[in-house]
C-alpha cells in the first residue's frame, strides 16, 4: 500500500514575479508571486511555495538533494509556433493545472507582451515534461489546421493518450450558469483540434468539459435553443445525458432546473451536480450518476448523511472529484440543530459510491493527525485516486501549538484514516529561510491528481 508522508521531493517547475489576476479564481495581493511545483514520494506529487525560486527536498538522506529546476524573475518562455509578432512570452499567471499518469503537466499561462495585451489576447495552453515547455494552443495565433483564432482559452482536461480538451471561455462567473461567458470547445489530438458539436450540431457553447483515458468526453454546455444540458460519449458520437426541464428520476413532480459541475469515470459514467426545480425541492442541489442511459440520485439535499448518527445534508460544494472507478468525493455541509450538529462540526468530506454504501472521510471539529491536538475548521475541494485514496487540504483551528500561518496542510487516507502529509510552516531542508506555505487565499483550489495518486497544485511563492 502506498504511504504518504513528509519524505517527499519538492520541485519547482515554473514561476513568475508579477501579480496574478484570477489565478484559479482566487486573486492574490499585489507583489505576491505564483509557482507550480510537484513533489514525489511513494506516489505523491504535491507542491510548495519556495523562496529563491528553487527546489527542495522535505526529508531524509534517502531522498535526492535540493536541485534547482527553473529560476529567475519573470520566466521567458519561447513559443515560436504561437507568436505572430513577438517571440518571447513573459509568464504573468498560471491556472487550469492538469496532470496525467506519467507526470506530464498541462496548464494555462497568462503572457505579457504589449502587442498581445492591447488586444486582450494573452492565453496559452502549454505542456511541461522533463523540463521542457511546449505550446498546445494559444490566443496569439489561429488554432492549428483552422482559420479560427480564439480570444480566450481554458484548459478543461487531458488524458494518457495526450489528448487535451479546450474551451473558449472567460473566467468562471459567479452566480447562475449562463452561456454568455462561454464559447465553443475542442479536443486536441496530435496537435489537431476537433470541435465538440453534439448530436445535430446542438452544442452552442461549452461550460465545462471533462475527458477520460478512453477518449470519452462529458460536456456541460448550452444548446442552440439556449437551455443548459449535459452530453457524453466519444466526440463524434455524443448523446444527451440530461437537460434543463427533464424529470429527475424518483422525485415526483421534480425536474432538473440547472447544473453546477460534471465528472466522468473511466467507463463513461457521468456524475453531475444538479439544481432541482419543483415543490419543496426547488433550488436544492443533488448529486447524480448517469450509467448507460440510466440516471440515479447519489446524494440529495435533506437526505441522511452517512457516519453522522442521523444528521442531514444541508448542501453540497459546487465542485467534486471522481476517479476512473466511478467513486466520487465531495465536500458537504450538515443541517445544524440535529444529531449534535453545530457550526464547529457542520462540514465534512464524503466518499460516494454508486450502488454501494457511502462513507464519511473526515469532519470538521475532529482532531487532525499530526497537528498537536488541533481540530479541523474547514476543507478544500477533495480529490480521489483510482485506488480510492482521498487527498484534501484542510485548515485547522489555531490553538496553543498551532498558530495562524501554520494551520493549513494536506492530508491523505492512503494508509488508513487521514494522515498529515505536510503542513505550512515546515522548514525546508538546506534552506532555513524557506518554509512550506499554502497561504490562506489560495489553499482551497490547488490540487490536481492523477491515477497514481500524484498531486500538483499552484501556490504563491514564499516571501521568507
Amino acid at each position: 500500500m502506498r504511504t504518504l508522508d513528509a519524505n517527499i521531493s519538492v520541485r519547482m517547475l515554473v514561476t513568475h514575479d508579477h501579480r496574478c489576476p484570477n489565478a484559479l479564481d482566487l486573486i492574490p495581493e499585489p507583489g505576491e508571486d505564483m509557482a507550480i511545483l510537484t513533489r514525489a514520494a511513494k506516489g505523491l506529487l504535491g507542491a510548495a511555495s519556495l523562496a529563491c525560486l528553487s527546489a527542495a527536498t522535505l526529508a531524509t538522506d534517502e531522498r535526492p538533494p535540493m536541485q534547482r529546476v527553473l529560476l529567475s524573475g519573470t520566466l521567458p518562455v519561447t513559443l515560436e509556433s504561437l507568436a505572430e509578432r513577438q517571440k518571447t512570452v513573459g509568464v504573468t499567471d498560471f491556472s487550469d493545472l492538469r496532470l496525467n499518469d506519467s507526470g506530464h503537466l498541462f496548464f494555462r499561462i497568462k503572457a505579457s507582451g504589449a502587442s498581445w495585451e492591447d488586444e486582450g489576447r494573452e492565453d496559452a495552453i502549454v505542456s511541461f515534461k522533463q523540463g521542457i515547455m511546449r505550446p498546445v494552443a494559444s490566443t496569439f495565433a489561429k488554432l492549428p489546421g483552422t482559420s479560427y483564432r480564439p480570444k480566450h482559452l481554458r484548459l478543461e482536461g487531458t488524458n494518457n493518450r495526450g489528448q487535451v480538451v479546450l474551451t473558449e471561455s472567460d473566467e468562471w462567473p459567479v452566480g447562475t450558469l449562463s452561456s454568455d461567458n462561454w464559447g465553443p470547445g475542442w479536443v486536441v489530438s496530435d496537435g489537431e483540434p476537433s470541435p465538440l458539436k453534439g448530436p445535430g450540431d446542438d452544442i452552442k457553447n461549452c461550460i465545462n468539459v471533462t475527458l477520460n483515458h478512453r477518449g470519452d468526453v462529458a460536456i456541460l454546455g448550452s444548446r442552440r435553443s439556449g437551455d443548459i444540458a449535459i452530453w457524453s460519449g466519444m466526440p463524434e458520437a455524443l448523446e444527451t445525458v440530461a437537460a434543463m426541464g427533464d424529470p429527475a428520476p424518483g422525485l415526483d413532480g421534480v425536474t432538473f432546473g440547472n447544473f453546477a459541475s460534471i465528472g466522468l469515470d473511466g467507463s463513461g459514467r457521468v456524475a453531475f451536480l444538479a439544481q432541482l426545480d419543483g415543490g419543496s425541492r426547488t433550488g436544492e442541489l443533488s448529486l447524480w450518476i448517469w450509467d448507460d442511459g440510466e440516471l440515479r440520485a447519489l446524494l440529495l439535499q435533506g437526505g441522511d448523511a452517512p457516519g453522522t448518527n442521523g444528521a442531514e445534508f444541508r448542501g453540497f460544494d459546487s465542485e467534486f472529484s471522481i476517479n476512473s472507478e466511478g467513486e466520487v468525493v465531495i465536500l458537504a455541509a450538515l443541517k445544524p440543530g440535529t444529531a449534535g450538529v453545530n457550526d464547529a462540526n457542520s462540514l465534512g468530506i464524503w466518499r460516494v459510491r454508486d450502488r454501494a454504501e457511502h462513507e464519511l472521510v473526515v469532519r470538521s471539529g475532529t482532531t487532525a493527525h499530526g497537528s498537536s491536538g488541533a481540530t479541523f475548521l474547514g476543507f478544500g475541494i477533495p480529490v480521489i485516486t483510482d485506488e480510492g485514496h482521498v487527498i484534501f487540504t484542510g485548515v485547522l483551528q489555531p490553538n496553543n501549538e498551532i498558530i495562524q500561518g501554520e494551520n493549513i496542510g494536506i492530508w491523505s487516507t492512503a494508509s488508513g484514516p487521514p494522515r498529515l502529509v505536510i503542513r505550512e510552516g515546515a522548514v525546508l531542508p538546506n534552506k532555513e529561510s524557506d518554509r512550506f506555505d499554502m497561504e490562506s487565499r489560495y489553499w482551497r483550489d490547488r490540487l490536481t491528481v492523477n491515477a497514481a495518486g500524484d498531486v500538483a497544485y499552484i501556490t504563491p511563492k514564499a516571501s521568507g
